[in-house]
């Protein structure tokens, strides 16, 4: 009886007090830019040649990965700045 009066109270005060707490989202428009684009280093195909077929395209597949995240991002940042008229 007891165990079962203290659930009902547990779940009674929960019910109360998650209503009184609320999130308040405030959004603001701020203009982002560029990071500074570090040079990568230049690897020359004589490198290369000793990779295996398999792990020359998982390398030529993370470096696509890594383009198309860059593009990605340079539009969204793009999306913060004003037209230009």
């Amino acid at each position: 009886m007891l165990r079962k009066t203290l659930s009902i109270a547990v779940i009674l005060t929960a019910l109360i007090t998650s209503g009184c707490t609320t999130t308040e989202y405030i959004y603001s428009d701020v203009e982002l830019s560029y990071p500074v684009r570090r040079a990568l280093p230049v690897v020359p195909s004589a490198e290369l040649s000793c990779l295996s077929d398999e792990t020359f395209r998982a390398l030529v597949l993370r470096e696509t990965i890594l383009k198309t995240r860059v593009r990605l991002l340079e539009r969204i940042i793009d999306s913060t700045k004003e037209p230009v008229e």
